[in-house]
């Protein structure tokens, strides 16, 4: 940082779990609204265990029933990963530009990003990122997406839970190798983005 104070390094997180909704054909043309369906009112998904896991789900959905080849799958959760990874370093961008009162503090924003799924011409899907929600609606509508929000809070608490220690470091001029590491995300359900 320009003042002598030690930088913070960005670190973005992403949860391992994702919330779907699907428009409904009743919806005008295809927006999905207020009204939706969740992955685990799709009977398709809900036999595949999608209350426990949308994300398992709809692999599993676009493996047996659309004959996708793993790695199309795979690709699927790692181009959202690659959006979400540039979200994060513009909202980094954006942070550096904030005024040198606010140099090395530690702080954290939790984004919502939203895709729209479309069939691509082999039949599998490909993810549009649409927005990054700076404000997300977390109030559940279900039990599944109570349990997927208190898990999000839940992992996204345990890695922002500072020790004094971690709260002071950098301040004093401390160089970050000098500075107690972050909890581990392998116990969470967050997962680190390159």
């Amino acid at each position: 940082s320009s003042d002598g104070q030690a930088a913070v390094p960005l670190q973005a997180l992403m949860h391992s779990e994702v919330l779907l909704r699907f428009a409904s054909e009743r919806g005008s043309a295809g927006v999905v609204g207020h009204e939706y369906e969740a992955a685990w009112d799709i009977p398709q998904l809900a036999s595949r265990g999608a209350a426990r896991s949308a994300k398992h789900a709809l692999g599993a959905f676009l493996r047996e029933e659309r004959g996708c080849a793993e790695m199309d799958v795979a690709r699927l959760w790692q181009d959202t990963e690659k959006a979400a990874a540039e979200v994060a370093a513009a909202v980094a961008a954006l942070g550096a530009r904030d005024d040198a009162s606010n140099a090395g503090l530690q702080r954290f924003e939790l984004l919502r990003l939203d895709y729209i799924l479309t069939a691509t011409a082999d039949g599998c899907i490909k993810p549009w990122l649409i927005e990054a929600n700076a404000a997300p609606n977390l109030e559940a509508k279900s039990a599944p997406q109570m349990a997927l929000f208190d898990g999000l809070l839940d992992a996204v608490l345990d890695e922002i839970m500072l020790s004094p220690e971690r709260v002071s470091c950098g301040r004093g001029g401390e160089s970050n190798a000098d500075c107690p590491s972050p909890p581990s995300t392998t116990a969470t359900s967050l997962q680190v983005l390159d």
